[in-house]
């Protein structure tokens, strides 16, 4: 993977851990699916941690920000050229080839696909490498909009340079990984992304007093061979598949892969593609907003790993099987109870991260550099975008269920609709802003000239004074003189004098209405600045609630086309379940916002510090609300709150 948030290893769908396997024992998927659950976890609790790292270090700050941006390029190369899709697309033929007995087939597509990427991959790093600059810039078009912030292009260069060779990693190991998970073996691609995280906070806490920001950036390069690459290799060789140099592009295994790479990349890639196109108008805010949103981005990813990811990686094979054997029945049964068991868990999630968002970051986030004016902003953040979790949780099993029917053109034609769409959406979010800023600007010239001008005029004004004062010292007489005495000033002396008061006066009133104009123009600036603000704090939320409206509209989208394709998804008993976790999650929030607004009296004026105070909100607030949540599920005997319990159980059996 390449950037900052842990790219859900490829392939994934969603399956109940109790639900029919078409074969395979539901107990075995369960005991897959737990495991997948505690590795996942705890790789997202890695990635909490070196998020509040780089924080505390680095706090919300131009440098965090060209430090997200250096990830768009190789983010570009790992998404468009469908690293992500490799296992997606290698999963269904080598589980085929292995139900035929065709072991030598499965192994020669391996080595011919590996052989493909290290040269192929390798030539566009190089070509990726020598133009860093030009890509950054093309991918993060906010940074140049004006000369106060080029500075972060030139911070974020460097440390694209540095990421780029990770790509090679990447890409092979999404194949050794799609090797594992066809053969069910899923607890060393599950260790992948734990080991990237442990080295960017490594880099972070071990590195950063000597490479500065460059430090994240080394240890996620090792983090990435050892993890993502070198440890599925040894793993792979392990089960005796035989890897060998081979560039044999047209053997039947290569070519159904390359007709398949295609539009299955494209389907996985679009959503990750979106991300890419919230960095990008993000960049137009202001400075730490791209850190704010990627801050937010990587917490909304947090329950989607831990539960929908966790259960699509270990039943993604099953489906696969199903989908070869024809079993529709089973798989329709299998889609119907992974859908009911998936929003069971995320629907109350986004509730309780929509409640919570700020204490959440408070307790994460805020220390060091990282302020309170900053937690403010990535909560906002926040908010909008765990609006779309259970979608992007229902929308990962239903397109790897077209992808299990090897039917991959219908997520790619959804996915490319709904991404013109999230576009427009981002564009109409920051047009504002942007019309804002230019105003900003003309205004902040428009003062310039005016203190310019305000300038001049006070120079004019003391020299002014300076000359009439020397006039009347140059006049006035050696000693003292009496009325009787004194001798009149000559004609010609009084009417210098005259003339250089005069225009004394002049340059003082022409200075006066410069500073009165300057005063005038520094408070519109000031308002406008202001409105500024305001106005980049609401896009900051306005890119999230586009984020989850796109994922809302895809997901469902994609329920409707599947359903089509397999003649139903017993969709009366999933509307049931529906109702039934909307009226439980109802209870959560009451319970949640009772216990948070208790919360916010009881530490009202509190000496406690912020994390404490945040510590004791969310569990407070967090487990009264998950009780009533359990406690309603239970009153309405919903099916999918035994299935996570016997879930728990076999995990611990």
């Amino acid at each position: 993977m390449a950037s900052t948030t842990v790219k859900p290893p490829p392939g994934a769908a969603v399956v109940s851990p109790a639900g029919d396997g078409g074969g395979n024992k539901p107990s075995g998927i369960a005991r897959a699916t737990g495991l997948m659950m505690v590795t996942v976890l705890l790789s997202r609790v890695l990635g909490v941690l070196r998020d509040a790292i780089i924080s505390h270090y680095f706090g919300r700050t131009p440098q965090t920000d060209a430090y997200n941006a250096a990830f768009t390029v190789p983010d570009l190369l790992f998404y468009l050229l469908q690293s992500g899709a490799l296992s997606s697309t290698i999963v269904p033929i080598l589980t085929e080839y292995r139900q035929q007995g065709k072991d030598k087939s499965a192994d020669k597509v391996v080595s011919t696909v590996a052989s493909v990427i290290f040269v192929f991959i390798g030539l566009l790093i190089c070509v990726m490498w020598i133009n860093a600059r030009a890509l950054t810039i093309w991918l993060n078009p906010g940074f140049v909009a004006d000369e106060g912030t080029l500075h972060r292009i030139a911070l974020a260069v460097p440390l694209t340079r540095i990421l780029l060779p990770a790509q090679m990693f990447f890409f092979l190991g999404g194949l050794m990984m799609g090797v594992l998970y066809s053969r069910k073996q899923f607890l060393i691609p599950a260790l992948g992304p734990v080991i990237y995280n442990s080295g960017i906070i490594f880099g972070g806490v071990a590195l950063h007093r000597w490479l500065g920001i460059h430090g994240l950036v080394w240890g996620a390069i090792g983090g990435a061979f050892l993890g993502n690459f070198l440890l599925p290799l040894l793993a792979v060789l392990r089960l005796g598949v035989r890897i060998r140099p081979s560039l044999d592009v047209t053997h039947p295994a290569a070519m159904k892969v390359w007709r398949m790479l295609l539009p299955i990349g494209l389907g996985v890639s679009l959503p990750n593609i979106d991300q890419m196109v919230n960095k990008a108008f993000a960049s137009y805010l202001g400075p730490g907003d791209t850190t704010a949103v990627m801050n937010a981005y990587r917490l909304m990813l947090l329950p989607i790993g831990v539960f929908a990811q966790a259960m699509a990686l270990a039943v993604f094979p099953t489906l696969s099987g199903q989908a070869a054997d024809k079993n529709t029945p089973a798989l329709r049964r299998t889609m119907n109870q992974s859908l009911r068991n998936i929003l069971f868990l995320t629907v109350p999630s986004s509730a309780l991260m929509f409640l919570l968002a700020e204490p959440v970051i408070t307790l994460l986030y805020q220390s060091g550099k990282f302020t309170h004016a900053d937690t403010l902003i990535t909560a906002m953040a926040l908010r909008s975008l765990s609006l779309g979790i259970f979608a992007w949780s229902c929308q990962s099993l239903l397109t790897r269920g077209f992808y299990a029917l090897q039917n991959s053109k219908v997520p790619v034609i959804s996915g490319a609709i709904v991404s013109v769409l999230f576009v427009a959406m981002n564009a109409y979010v920051v047009h504002p802003v942007l019309d804002v800023r230019a105003r900003v600007n003309a205004l902040t010239q428009q003062a310039a000239g005016l203190q310019n001008t305000s300038d001049a005029m006070a120079a004019l004004d003391r020299a002014a004074a300076k000359a009439l004062t020397d006039a009347d010292a140059a006049d006035a007489p050696p000693v003292p003189l009496t009325p009787d005495t004194a001798a009149p000033a000559p004609p010609a002396v009084d009417g210098a004098r005259a003339t250089l008061a005069q225009l004394a006066a002049t340059n003082h009133a022409a200075y006066t209405d410069a500073q009165a104009r300057l005063d005038t123009k520094q408070a519109q600036l000031a308002l406008a600045q202001s409105e500024l603000d305001a106005r980049a704090r609401t896009a900051v939320a306005g890119l999230g609630l586009a984020t989850s409206i796109a994922a809302t509209v895809h997901m469902l989208a994609l329920f409707f086309l599947l359903r089509r394709r397999l003649s139903g998804l017993h969709s009366r008993r999933l509307a049931l379940s529906v109702g039934k976790i909307l009226a439980a999650t109802l209870a959560l929030c009451v319970a949640a916002w009772l216990a948070l607004a208790a919360c916010d009296t009881a530490f009202d004026g509190s000496a406690l510090a912020p994390k404490a105070v945040a510590a004791c909100t969310l569990a407070l607030a967090g487990l009264t609300g998950i009780g009533a949540y359990l406690g309603t599920a239970r009153l309405l005997r919903m099916g999918e709150l035994q299935s996570a319990v016997d879930l728990v159980r076999r995990k611990r059996g």
